[in-house]
């Protein structure tokens, strides 16, 4: 009887492991999908607001990272706002550089 029980645990365990790897996968498909509407949303955002051009991107589990080139500080941050505007962006982290601005340090 103990071994039926020991043997009847280990499919347990396997089937939950089984179980955990599949709802893993899923999450991952759900990111990957939302990531792919955020994208598609963010693109239209940017054309709309004549951004497009200047203004790169990548999108990972609701984290939108800026790049690229703008004309002025307040095209930078008008660009974050456009960002942040997308449904289902959680957060966004912008590398926009101003052209001609040159970045300073201070020691």
């Amino acid at each position: 009887f103990e071994a039926v029980v020991h043997v009847g645990l280990d499919v347990a365990v396997e089937e939950g492991e089984a179980s955990r790897g599949c709802r893993e996968r899923e999450a991952k498909a759900m990111n990957s999908d939302l990531d792919q509407g955020n994208e598609k949303n963010l693109d239209a955002a940017l054309i709309q607001n004549k951004m497009h051009h200047d203004v790169k991107y990548s999108v990972k589990s609701g984290v939108v990272t800026l790049t690229g080139e703008v004309n002025s500080p307040d095209r930078r941050a008008f660009a974050e706002k456009v960002a942040t505007g997308v449904p289902n962006v959680q957060q966004v982290v912008n590398n926009l550089q101003v052209k001609n601005q040159k970045a300073t340090s201070r020691q």
